[in-house]
């Protein structure tokens, strides 16, 4: 589920996949409605399909009124998160565990920032021996903080136990050249601007 913020009394949502066309066929074309609740006025939890229904791609989102729709955000469908019992480290979870500006988010692997949050990375429920930085560099420690986040910050943190076995967390800043991805994020979805014809 994700939580999306938009105008009251939305009438529908749906999902549509960017195109792929080739030999004049259009292999990807697909348009999926989803369902929501609306638990309090204009603030929706929106239910995303599994994998079988829904392949992992990047989607727009939409908002329907009176069958007139919004302006689209843009998701990211990923593979599914591995959070089952690791098989080289006798049946123990290794959960990926952020904490953004002092809430603590457990299970996602992509978090999409602005630049200036205050950022601990750890894990749940397995004891991590190691954390290797996008850089390559490693910090010998269960829990590592990121300050000054950057692009030399951005990438992929790998947390590794003692056995070997490793979870991985990838950071990204939100930057105009950045395509807005999402997991478990809010999104913002309102009616167009009225336009006036002349």
């Amino acid at each position: 589920n994700i939580n999306v913020s938009g105008s009251n009394g939305i009438d529908e949502m749906a999902l549509v996949r960017f195109s792929a066309a080739t030999h004049s066929t259009n292999n990807e074309q697909r348009r999926i409605p989803v369902t929501y609740t609306e638990d309090t006025p204009g603030n929706y939890t929106v239910a995303i399909p599994d994998e079988n229904l829904l392949p992992p791609g990047y989607y727009m989102l939409f908002a329907m009124d009176n069958g007139v729709p919004s302006l689209a955000e843009t998701i990211q469908i990923a593979q599914p998160v591995f959070t089952g019992a690791n098989p080289c480290d006798g049946g123990v979870n290794i959960i990926p565990e952020v904490t953004v500006n002092g809430t603590v988010n457990t299970g996602d692997d992509f978090y999409l920032l602005t630049g200036g949050e205050n950022i601990t990375i750890a894990a749940n429920g397995a004891t991590i021996t190691n954390i290797t930085r996008p850089d390559g560099s490693v910090a010998n420690a269960a829990t590592i903080a990121v300050t000054g986040l950057d692009e030399n910050s951005e990438g992929w943190y790998t947390l590794k136990t003692a056995a070997g076995c490793f979870t991985r967390v990838k950071l990204v800043i939100n930057t105009p050249d950045t395509p807005f991805c999402a997991t478990t994020s809010n999104l913002a979805l309102n009616k167009p601007a009225k336009q006036s014809s002349t």
